[in-house]
């Protein structure tokens, strides 16, 4: 697959996970403009080679998990934020929260009780 066509495709699976609808759907709704994505055909053929690949295989993992893995692991590194840029926030008074404070995880001691 060329580079171009990955990126093609990536765009309409994101396009379609954005509505939460099939990529078909979306091309006969009047209201959504798929024209500067790939054609329905186009990314029907793309899945169906997708789901052709490895699939002889016994012990190797689908493409589609490789590039779900692949994707989600980047999508962790890139906006998850790390233990230390968390905001705990404490609150003895959860309605009002009158007497909340701010504790960072690394000035608390491991086995403090």
């Amino acid at each position: 697959m060329e580079y171009t066509d990955f990126c093609c495709f990536l765009a309409t699976f994101l396009l379609e996970c954005k509505f939460s609808k099939t990529y078909s759907r979306l091309c006969n709704d009047k209201y959504v403009d798929t024209s500067s994505f790939a054609t329905e055909q186009q990314y029907k053929q793309w899945w169906k080679a997708i789901d052709e690949c490895n699939q002889c295989e016994r012990f190797l993992s689908q493409f589609w998990e490789v590039v779900q893995l692949a994707f989600n692991n980047t999508m962790q590194k890139t906006f998850q934020p790390t233990n230390c840029e968390y905001k705990i926030y404490v609150t003895i008074d959860d309605d009002k929260k009158h007497y909340n404070f701010h504790v960072c995880p690394r000035n608390v001691p491991l086995n403090d009780n």
